[in-house]
């Protein structure tokens, strides 16, 4: 018994030995690697901040400071957690020209969030960061003051809102039967846009608007030429590389957009452009300057040209058309100097009688005003002025392409009183010699520094970015128009179809990305919003 005792002693230490020898050499093993780790672990992150630095890769928005090299840079998708944007980042919003006192961003229960900083009497702007899909208002410092229209940061994720009124403000616009309207595509229809037209003409009832513009444009060769042609995308390579002008919109199309304006609420104005083939190719032919070798010729092809789409009009139940646009050479009888014929009055006359033979619906002819900052001002506006077959129309078609101010940084006041003067000078005679309301056919302010002092550089090169200019001239001329009942719609120069990933389709073509006369995405679009929301038609 004694001798089983000590065997099983024996074995027993050997066995605690063998176990106290393998806890020895881990904890050996931890001791030899605990500093090892966590070296690994920064060299990790080390690694994976340079690289992100090298590519300017950014983390998501969340509550973490953001590294210095992500302004401009790309950033990482977001996850499930912190759904945090910069909606309402550097909000600018426009509100009626009647606001007293600060303007405030305001969430929930909340109606002081975020104080604005006031850029002019109508233009105000912050910072603020929202959770994805909350709701926000503006209000002037409390709930009784309140915006009348909520927003949510997925609505306007440019950060651009619009106030139509506050709760306690009881204005109104009143415009009997203003013409709320957009031109639609302009000049240029992509072959390869059309095809989001229903998409775009869609969103031009966030902006109030009521009618559109559409244009379908045919073509002579030159200046001197006479036979007047379409040119559709199915012929071939378009004979312009400038997209000043693109192919023909087909028949098929032009009754498209009309049945889905109309589809969609909307009325419609179709107002047919030709052009020179040289277009912005050969520098001095365009429409207003056109010097064709025989005009009985000219006229002949334009009277086949016009009442094509004169037919089309009727037929498609078209509320506006337009018999002519810019055609100053062929149009004004005192141009005999540069090849206008002596008679310009009465074809135009003749080719008015032959439009209403197959359309019998309202109709204007569409003309520039264009007038420079000079002494001599309320001499020029020569197109208005000298066109003599107004009392033949239903409407005035005026353009007004004239400055309005020799500033560059003017108040929207000086803005407005340039306004004034010139359409009591230019617009305002015509109505009450031909006793025709005025219609804004064409109405285009360009986003550069300086564009209230000429209307028509829309392009101009080395232009200065100045979105709140454009703005404010729109802001100028609606407080102007306000006043004046014998005005009775606009036009403004041009809704470009987008594509779904939200890029232009003029982009490719101007001479920067913002400094033109396209609103949309740019405070001015929202200035248009607010005015054709308020106006009560």
């Amino acid at each position: 018994m004694a001798l089983h005792l000590i065997f099983v002693s024996r074995n027993s230490g050997a066995r605690q030995r063998k176990e106290d020898f393998i806890n020895d050499k881990i904890k050996e093993l931890i001791m030899k690697n605990i500093v090892k780790v966590p070296l690994i672990v920064i060299g990790i992150f080390v690694a994976v901040i340079v690289s992100m630095a090298a590519l300017k890769l950014c983390p998501p928005q969340g509550p973490w400071t953001m590294p210095p090299w992500c302004e401009g840079g790309i950033e990482l998708p977001k996850g499930p957690s912190f759904p945090i944007i910069e909606a309402a980042g550097k909000s600018t919003v426009t509100v009626p020209y009647w606001t007293q006192g600060d303007v405030y961003l305001g969430i929930g229960d909340n109606p002081t969030y975020l104080k604005l900083e006031k850029v002019n009497e109508v233009t105000y702007k912050g910072t603020a960061k929202l959770k994805e899909g909350t709701e926000y208002y503006y209000s002037r410092g409390s709930l009784e003051t309140k915006s009348t229209t909520t927003y949510k940061t997925t609505d306007f994720p440019k950060g651009l809102n619009a106030v139509i009124d506050w709760i306690d403000s009881n204005n109104t616009v009143s415009l009997p039967e203003f013409q709320k309207g957009i031109t639609f595509g302009g000049m240029l229809w992509e072959p390869e846009n059309f095809q989001y037209a229903e998409s775009n003409l869609k969103r031009l009832s966030e902006f109030g608007v009521d009618w559109v513009l559409i244009i379908p444009e045919w073509f002579v060769d030159d200046q001197n030429g006479t036979e007047i042609y379409p040119f559709y995308a199915s012929q071939g390579e378009f004979p312009n590389p400038t997209t000043c002008i693109t192919p023909t919109l087909t028949d098929e199309q032009v009754r498209y957009l009309i049945r889905k304006s109309n589809e969609l609420g909307y009325k419609v104005v179709l107002k047919p452009h030709i052009d020179p083939m040289d277009f912005c190719v050969k520098t001095g032919s365009s429409r207003g300057n056109l010097k064709p070798t025989s005009w009985d010729k000219w006229f002949e092809s334009y009277k086949r040209f016009i009442t094509h789409y004169a037919k089309i009009a009727e037929e498609e139940n078209v509320d506006l058309f337009v018999v002519g646009t810019e055609l100053d050479t062929s149009a004004m009888g005192n141009l005999q100097e540069v090849g206008a014929p002596s008679d310009a009055e009465q074809r135009w006359r003749e080719v008015i009688a032959d439009v209403r033979k197959f359309y019998f619906g309202k109709i204007t002819y569409s003309e520039s005003c264009t007038a420079e900052l000079d002494a001599d001002w309320r001499t020029q506006c020569h197109g208005p002025r000298d066109i003599k077959f107004w009392d033949a129309l239903d409407y005035i078609g005026f353009e007004p392409y004239f400055g309005v101010t020799d500033k560059t940084n003017p108040t929207i006041a000086e803005l407005k009183q340039g306004f004034d003067e010139r359409l009591a000078v230019f617009a305002e005679p015509l109505y009450k010699q031909y006793n025709k309301k005025i219609i804004f056919t064409e109405v285009a302010f360009a986003s550069y520094d300086g564009a209230g002092i000429s209307a028509l550089e829309g392009r101009k090169p080395n232009s200065v970015l100045d979105s709140q200019e454009q703005a404010d001239l729109y802001e100028a001329l609606f407080q102007a128009i306000q006043e004046k009942n014998y005005i009775k719609g606009m036009y403004p120069w041009a809704w470009y179809i987008r594509t779904p990933d939200d890029t232009l389709g003029w982009q490719k073509y101007s001479i920067g990305p913002s400094t033109g006369s396209d609103f949309d995405g740019k405070i001015a679009g929202q200035v248009i919003k607010k005015w054709y929301s308020k106006i009560d038609d």
